[in-house]
């Protein structure tokens, strides 16, 4: 975690028109994109992979957790991620951590990464679940 409190950032494969962002992988191979960025490579690993970018799936959306060490480590590969998520639209959340304890989980603030942010604050997480309902019907 970095002095600014910020402990990472939450892109979410999703929209702010509800939309699942396509394709599947798209966090897989974004998070090889970063590694390849910072140099990083596990040993006998096949695939690109660093700890500064995760894939995670969080209340069963597709995400990518953006360590913010990586914008102090590699500043072109912090740009590069989050102007992905501008150009695509992106939900990102900007995590901060509680406090000092251990075991306390990091409390997200939602931001959008462009102009839509006031707009974005009002708008609940959608959930896949959700996502299917809504457009389907």
């Amino acid at each position: 975690m970095t002095n600014d409190g910020i402990e990472h950032h939450l892109i979410r494969g999703v929209t702010p028109q509800r939309k699942l962002f396509r394709p599947g992988d798209w966090a897989e191979r974004l998070a090889g994109v970063v590694a390849l960025f910072v140099g990083e490579r596990c040993a006998g690993n096949p695939i690109a992979s660093t700890r500064l970018a995760m894939p995670v799936v969080e209340q069963d959306i597709k995400c990518l957790r953006i360590s913010n060490e990586l914008r102090r480590i590699c500043p072109d590969g912090f740009a590069f991620v989050m102007r992905f998520a501008s150009d695509n639209d992106l939900v990102v959340d900007i995590c901060r951590a509680l406090d000092d304890k251990p075991g306390r989980d990091p409390q997200p603030e939602r931001q959008t990464s462009g102009s839509k942010k006031d707009r974005m604050n009002e708008l609940p997480v959608p959930t896949a679940a959700t996502v299917a309902t809504e457009s389907s019907g």
